[in-house]
């Protein structure tokens, strides 16, 4: 026989013993427009910063932009994906694709083994 001992609790109270909340601590999921608040400046900055530059790469991909439209020479004229079209049909651009994607893994890889290396190293005791 095994005997289980059972703690007595008032009605209506938990069985779980809840953490003290601290001030400006909220339960899961109530956040509220306050975080929102607090990355405004930083948006404020960020979004013209990177946003007008990416907005205009997009639209001059789909001209056909080249000196002689950069120096006002001649109007630009609409290509629509034909750029795009002119660049995957190029053998050139996969290679170069290639090479980059290949440089840009081993410089992750390294620069991730070097810091886990220093990592190693700086905790030793």
């Amino acid at each position: 026989m095994t005997s289980a001992t059972t703690a007595t609790v008032a009605p209506g109270a938990s069985k779980t013993p809840k953490a003290p909340a601290g001030p400006g601590l909220r339960a899961r999921g109530g956040g509220g427009l306050r975080p929102w608040l607090y990355l405004l400046p930083s948006a404020a900055v960020l979004v013209p910063l990177f946003g007008y530059p990416i907005y205009m790469l997009g639209l001059l991909s789909v001209f056909d932009y080249r000196q002689a439209q950069v120096s006002g020479g001649q109007p630009t004229r609409f290509v629509g994906l034909g750029n795009y079209a002119l660049l995957a049909a190029d053998g050139r651009f996969w290679s170069v694709l290639g090479q980059t994607l290949v440089f840009a893994a081993a410089l992750v890889v390294s620069t991730l083994a070097v810091g886990a290396a220093l990592a190693v190293v700086l905790t030793r005791e």
